[in-house]
């Protein structure tokens, strides 16, 4: 997708209210030009941190023109997704801010991207957030081509630095760490957006050309060509403590601050889903939120108004503790088409010691029954070249994959994020690399798997490794299992 400039239009369905005790903002004393970007080498066409953000500025200062430069590595005009094309688009709108909502995963491809940016326009201000910013605050307002970053939920945070911005001021904003002129940084406490009634929902019209979606190319299995599929979500938050995931630090993050655990509320959410299925004819709901299950009373609930309101099919991530027969009949009833859920690892021994993954091989075989026996589909997530796996781990795990037969098989080298319980045992053994051996989601792009930890005991060596993830992806595109050991 190429530079997108917004419309200023207002978000009706969610209120527009103040939080209690919150000041409206000071106008803007003139024009504004705030520019947000992502990276995206696996092609996902959208962000919802991003349109998180344009929205709640939106909000907040009328007028103000934001625009989505976005880094999108498989679109055919690479030229303009190279650094020197970014950096020429960015440049081009002389922006008074540039926010960049970055994945841990990101990071060091990221970087000629910042680097280039203050190069050409050393004046103009960079935030960094997301989870690069909030797990590894440190090593990211490091950076010299970093001015500012978010270590919390952004949305407060980036209103207050346009403020700062607008005025001239140096005030302090709870939430980001400042980098003075000569090198010092102002450190505050990350801030959690708890009561989302009071946040306007994601701006979609960032990702508009002339008036539509089609630049957002999102396909689901199963799903025609022909219907639009809109990301969406219920609300934020997940409460698992899996070892691989940045959600633990999260919840260590925030705690004391808040529930993270997060819902629109579900009648207003369903107001503003049949608004945008009207406005941009909506074929399908894809929900992003990090896990759709955590609360069954307001599931059931939103389910009953989605059927009667919506009426479009929809996918959603799940856990299989939660996947029982009546939730399963329930969600197809309410349109639900797909299922994603996380294996990660199918050596039930290995997942409960190393990945706090407590759920039995046979709740995974019974929840894919029950997703099969009520006519919705399943997609799977799971992770090789993990610490300490094994070679005969890894076959586990294309075995339990071969029992359940999921729709979709997805399989990832494991990437160890700054910050989580995993990487700290990666670190304390010596496994770390000096840096990646490839990026996230690369190898669908190179057709070659390597692992992003040192050889270790009871680790398979590199070509051993690449061969057998090739045989999942023999699996994954329906070959039979059998073959793989011939």
């Amino acid at each position: 997708m190429t530079m997108t400039k917004t419309q200023t239009v207002p978000f009706p369905g969610l209120t527009n209210s103040l939080a209690e005790g919150q000041k409206p903002p000071t106008p803007l004393r003139k024009p504004f030009r705030l520019v947000l970007s992502y990276y995206s080498p696996d092609g996902i066409a959208y962000s919802m941190p991003v349109a998180c953000l344009s929205s709640y500025a939106k909000r907040e200062f009328p007028g103000i023109e934001v625009f989505l430069v976005d880094i999108n590595l498989t679109l055919a005009n690479k030229d303009d997704h190279s650094v020197e094309g970014f950096v020429k688009r960015v440049a081009a709108l002389k922006p008074d801010l540039v926010g960049m909502s970055c994945m841990s995963l990101h990071w060091f491809p990221l970087l000629p991207y910042l680097e280039g940016l203050k190069a050409v326009q050393p004046e103009v201000p960079i935030l960094v957030g997301g989870y690069q910013a909030i797990l590894a605050p440190d090593e990211t307002i490091a950076h010299p081509a970093v001015d500012y970053a978010c270590v919390g939920d952004g949305e407060r945070a980036i209103a207050g630095l346009i403020q700062n911005i607008d005025q001239g001021l140096s005030d302090v904003i709870p939430g980001l760490w400042t980098k003075g002129a000569d090198g010092t940084v102002v450190k505050t406490d990350p801030v959690l957006t708890e009561d989302l009634s009071n946040m306007p929902y994601p701006d979609y019209t960032i990702y508009e050309r002339d008036g539509k979606l089609d630049g957002i190319q999102i396909s689901s299995l199963g799903v025609p060509s022909d219907l639009l599929i809109l990301p969406a979500m219920t609300g934020r938050g997940c409460p698992y403590k899996c070892t691989y995931c940045s959600n633990s630090t999260l919840l260590e993050t925030f705690n004391g601050k808040g529930s993270i655990l997060r819902k629109y509320d579900a009648e207003v959410l369903v107001q503003e889903l049949c608004r945008l299925r009207d406005r941009y004819g909506v074929g399908y709901y894809e929900f992003w939120d990090e896990l759709f299950l955590w609360n069954m009373k307001y599931v059931y609930h939103f389910m009953e108004l989605y059927k009667k309101h919506v009426g479009l099919p929809f996918s959603i991530t799940s856990r299989v503790e939660k996947m029982d027969e009546t939730f399963c009949f329930a969600a197809k009833d309410a349109g639900c088409h797909a299922i994603w859920f996380g294996i990660e690892s199918g050596s039930e021994a290995y997942r409960h010691k190393y990945l706090n993954r407590r759920m039995t091989n046979e709740q995974v075989i019974q929840a894919a029954r029950n997703t099969r026996k009520a006519g919705i589909r399943t997609m799977t997530f799971n992770l090789v070249g993990l610490p300490f796996e094994t070679r005969e781990d890894m076959f586990e795990t294309l075995e339990l994959n071969k029992t359940i037969r999921p729709d979709v098989f997805h399989v990832y080298p494991f990437m160890p994020l700054r910050g989580t319980a995993l990487y700290s045992l990666a670190e304390k053994e010596g496994l770390l690399l000096d840096e990646m051996a490839e990026e996230f989601g690369a190898s669908a792009r190179t057709g070659r798997y390597k692992m992003n930890l040192k050889e270790h005991p009871g680790s398979v060596p590199p070509d051993e490794f690449n061969d057998i993830c090739h045989l999942m992806e023999r699996f994954k595109w329906g070959s039979a299992l059998e073959d793989y050991y011939s």
